[in-house]
């Protein structure tokens, strides 16, 4: 009975070999370039094999946070949660962002690079503080990023993906956004009534405004939390465990648009004691250690008032951040997900709000480039660690946690290796130099100044070259709060290693580059100008200029028939990077007159650029400009209001205004009265400008003359004198 049993067995297991060779032997014959749905589901019962589940990974970038917003008095005041999450991990000190800039810096996270290798160097793809450069989602969407960034990656490692908030800068289609499975992207700057779009929700709901009266960060956290669970659930029903990757982007704490609300209607009127703490480098007193385009006036009283306020608002829009924290974990507690899930806390660059006399961002000082770095997850111990870190090697290290790998070459390098072991790596320093770069310029009290450079970062020194030729270095174990600039104490030798050094970072972008950063209107006295910059060292820019009508080119001071290249001003000569401009005489230039300007670069190989080439109308017509109050002679009352208008052919800038105390001989520079001649900078509105002052009683002189966007000033400023009561 038993020998015959075993007949039927041996049979049928022959028949399954067989079937299976049959199996295999078809397989083989299909095409090995499998269907994405295909790879995927591979991954995914792979995953089912696993012994241990993959860790789950929630990333938190914040907007404009700076880490003031995390000392512990403001932690413990206004932020449990955070603070919370702080203690239970490792707290990096010393981490940066590579570019202090939103846009740019929030693709270097997606892409893992650097700025100059991304391309993406601006918030948005054209305006006036872009230096010729480009950036926003329509440049990302060009170059084929969307179809190799984290997300993509952290899917094809079998990662279920999720991206919640600020995405890029620019407009998007958000309906197919490769890399997230699901999608919840908030567009504008506002925190009520914001646009948005999410694929959780019935298709024809997806894309709508949410209520006026609904705050967006809670909105996020409903949305996370969701999420979550919404994984937790497909996980049960489905038998294999999935993990997750949650990207999380709140707005907070940046300034919302205009003048709409910032904080939770909870919240408005809590904290009234917060105040930024004024360090030395708050207002700071002396900065004429700073080079020249940076040494911004003292700021007034009423600046100060208005910095202590807007730091508390930003304190308190964090707070709702705090509340998303708290729900997360909680979440992860009921779900038992806990104890198999990173969270990584930061933001997307710093800020500052006075210091060094400087507001908001883009700057390298460090305060602009340093963000809070907070850990905590299976593995991680509890602590403090002051490795120079930077934000571009979270993809490393998402993608070392997750077993995943990048179709790109990273420029960040994975920390995990730090979990339990934050007080020194393997090889010793982690890292010993950091680039720090920026592209558009900076507005500053209604003017815009050069923001372009090339900083290196160390563990506790900085060396920043600038594009129009200024350097600075700080040693911040002898100065924390960089208020003397020590370059000229440096050596020769110190110098070339230093900026060795940052030639040794940049290397690997497709360099030599060039930029036109002129209107497309010109003036008759403007300058073509431009930024260059490259790897190792710019020597030269060549431009050649032609007046199209009259097919003559300009050269060497004059009009020739022949085409002929004229070799710009370099401001930072063999520099990594310099504006450039050329100066040509349009005076013979008819209005509307069409001018061509093709420009290269070249460096210390004898490489030149690629050519760019602009197409200007020269504008000869100056705009006009208008006192209307207060009339000449008259008597006002503090505080008192000048109003005018300016007109043109072609779009305003703004009005350059000149306020004289006639009898303390004293000028206001926008933000506080100095004995040294000083104007200020204000934008017209549908040509419409005005200045509200508090003032002592007195004689004043105001003197306006606007200027074009073509860069053409009024020749006849209006003056009007007047008496304050």
């Amino acid at each position: 009975m038993f020998e015959s049993a075993k007949i039927p067995r041996i049979c049928l297991a022959v028949c399954w070999l067989v079937f299976l060779s049959q199996l295999c032997e078809a397989q083989s014959s299909l095409p090995l370039d499998l269907s994405k749905s295909s790879r995927r589901k591979q991954q995914v019962d792979a995953e089912a094999e696993r012994s241990v589940p993959r860790p789950n990974i929630i990333l938190i970038n914040l907007d404009d946070a700076d880490v003031d917003l995390f000392a512990e008095d403001i932690l413990a005041g206004y932020l449990p949660n955070i603070r919370q999450l702080a203690s239970d991990g490792l707290r990096f000190t010393n981490c940066h962002v590579v570019t202090p800039l939103c846009g740019p810096s929030r693709t270097c996270l997606l892409r893992g690079q650097h700025a100059h290798r991304t391309g993406i160097k601006t918030n948005v793809a054209s305006g006036p503080m872009n230096n010729g450069y480009t950036g926003a989602y329509q440049k990302f969407k060009q170059l084929g990023y969307e179809q190799e960034h984290l997300g993509v990656w952290m899917q094809r490692a079998g990662y279920r993906t999720m991206m919640i908030g600020k995405y890029l800068h620019g407009r998007m289609n958000p309906i197919d956004v490769p890399g997230w499975d699901d999608l919840h992207i908030c567009f504008g700057g506002n925190y009520y009534a914001t646009s948005r779009y999410a694929t959780r929700f019935p298709k024809a709901e997806r894309r709508r405004a949410t209520a006026p009266t609904d705050y967006r960060t809670v909105v996020e956290t409903d949305e996370a939390v969701g999420m979550i669970e919404e994984q937790h659930r497909r996980n049960g029903e489905s038998g294999i465990v999935q993990p997750f990757f949650l990207y999380i982007a709140p707005l907070a704490p940046h300034k919302p648009a205009g003048k709409t609300q910032m904080v939770q209607r909870d919240y408005r009127e809590l904290g009234k004691e917060i105040r930024l703490q004024e360090t030395p480098d708050f207002n700071e007193a002396d900065v004429s250690d700073k080079p020249p385009h940076l040494r911004a006036p003292t700021l007034s009283a009423e600046s100060v008032k208005s910095m202590h306020e807007e730091f508390r608002l930003r304190v308190l829009a964090t707070k709702s951040v705090d509340d998303m924290v708290g729900r997360i974990r909680q979440v992860l507690e009921k779900t038992q997900l806990a104890q198999n899930t990173f969270i990584f806390f930061t933001s997307d660059h710093g800020y500052q709000l006075g210091h060094n006399r400087m507001i908001a961002k883009k700057v390298p000082y460090h305060r602009n480039t340093v963000v809070p770095m907070f850990v905590v997850g299976p593995g991680v111990v509890s602590g403090v660690a002051d490795h120079l870190l930077a934000h571009i090697d979270l993809v490393p290290t998402f993608l070392e946690i997750a077993g995943g790998s990048a179709s790109i070459e990273l420029d960040g390098k994975s920390w995990s290796s730090l979990f339990s072991n934050p007080p020194e790596s393997p090889d010793g320093l982690f890292r010993s130099n950091l680039l720090i770069q920026n592209w558009e310029a900076k507005s500053q009290l209604g003017s815009l100044i050069p923001a372009s450079y090339a900083s290196l970062r160390m563990p506790h020194e900085i060396f920043t070259q600038w594009s129009n030729g200024e350097r600075e270095y700080y040693d911040l174990a002898l100065d924390p709060y960089q208020l003397n600039n020590r370059f000229s104490d440096l050596s020769k030798e110190q110098v070339i290693e230093f900026e060795n050094r940052l030639r040794a970072l940049k290397r690997g972008s497709k360099l030599p580059v060039v930029t036109l950063d002129c209107p497309e209107l010109i003036s008759r006295n403007t300058s073509i100008t431009g930024v260059a910059e490259d790897d190792d060292s710019i020597v030269k820019v060549e431009v050649s200029v032609q007046d199209q009508a009259r097919d003559r080119y300009w050269a060497k001071g004059k009009w020739s028939p022949s085409q002929v290249w004229t070799e710009a001003e370099l401001a930072n000569p063999r520099g990594l990077i310099s504006n450039w401009q050329a100066w040509v005489d349009f005076s013979e230039i008819e209005n509307n007159g069409s001018i061509k300007v093709v420009a290269r670069s070249q460096n210390a190989e004898g490489i030149f650029s690629q050519p760019v080439i602009g197409q200007y109308s020269v504008d000869a017509i100056e705009p006009t400009t208008e006192i209307r109050v207060p009339q000449n002679g008259a008597e006002v009352k503090s505080p008192f209001i000048v109003f005018g208008v300016c007109g043109d052919n072609a779009e305003m800038r703004g009005v350059e205004l000149e306020l004289k105390d006639m009898g303390l001989n004293q000028y206001w520079n926008g933000t506080s009265w100095t004995k040294d001649k000083a104007t200020f900078f204000k934008r017209v509105v549908q040509e419409r400008w005005h200045v509200e002052l508090k003032a002592r009683a007195g004689s004043y002189r105001v003197t306006a003359k606007s200027l074009d966007r073509a860069g053409n000033y009024d020749t006849s400023p209006e003056v009007r004198e007047f008496k304050v009561k």
